[in-house]
């Protein structure tokens, strides 16, 4: 508990460089998040229009 940390720590930090493969990984996943996204919006909207379309029938 009684560490001292030099003032400034965060800028003593060197983030690595990207690599190609972790670029393309994180693309996939927010391509994938987006996907998932847009198909349950558009079930929930799926679902919306076949419980209007049994309210009128019934």
């Amino acid at each position: 508990m009684d560490r001292i940390y030099p003032q400034g720590g965060a800028d003593n930090f060197d983030d690595p460089p990207p690599s190609r493969e972790n670029e393309e990984r994180a693309s996939r996943r927010i391509l994938l998040a987006m996907l998932g996204a847009a198909l349950t919006v558009g079930g929930l909207y799926a679902v919306g229009v076949l419980c209007g379309v049994v309210a009128r029938a019934v």
